[in-house]
């Protein structure tokens, strides 16, 4: 009778404490913001940002990306993705995140987390498209983390993500004044 009494205990404190993080509102939060100007129209731009088969074409950074229903052409809110990054001197990573906007022409954005659980870690990933003088655009492109864990992975987040992020915007801004 004690050991179940103490079973009972153990599965009654982990559960507690399970319960309590996952209802407390103050995580760990950090953005990662980069942009660049791009001289060609916000159109243009976004027909280079959703044309996910032609990813490995030009990114280094965003190595696959594609809904993860094949039957999908376009993509929309709610959706998943499955997508492939690898940041200058890290291994590939896939994640399967779900779109949170396509907003056409203006904002492509979603959020990968670990089990499902946003509290335990997740990663908000944006690109923002905004019209400048003379028909060109800034790319605003940006990550929230947020979660537990994140002072735990901070450090090696912050070391090669925003190299990252650099080269895709270099790329994007390539393949986007090429056409």
């Amino acid at each position: 009778m004690k050991t179940l009494k103490a079973k009972l205990i153990q599965i009654s404190a982990v559960l507690g404490l399970w319960l309590s993080l996952a209802a407390t509102p103050v995580h760990a939060s950090e953005e990662l913001v980069s942009q660049i100007e791009i001289n060609a129209s916000p159109e243009v731009v976004w027909q280079v940002l959703i044309d996910f088969n032609n990813y490995p074409n030009w990114s280094q950074f965003v190595l696959y990306i594609a809904p993860e229903n094949k039957d999908v052409k376009t993509v929309n809110k709610g959706e998943y993705l499955n997508i492939t990054v690898q940041s200058p001197n890290e291994d590939p990573m896939d994640f399967n995140p779900e779109v949170l906007v396509f907003d056409d022409v203006k904002e492509l954005r979603w959020r990968g987390n670990i089990g499902g659980m946003d509290f335990i870690f997740s990663g908000e990933h944006y690109f923002k498209l905004e019209k400048t003088a003379h028909n060109k655009t800034l790319l605003i492109h940006g990550e929230l983390f947020n979660g537990l864990l994140l002072p735990l992975l901070k450090e090696r987040l912050f070391e090669n993500t925003p190299a990252g992020f650099e080269q895709f915007n270099q790329a994007i801004k390539k393949q986007s004044e090429s056409i």
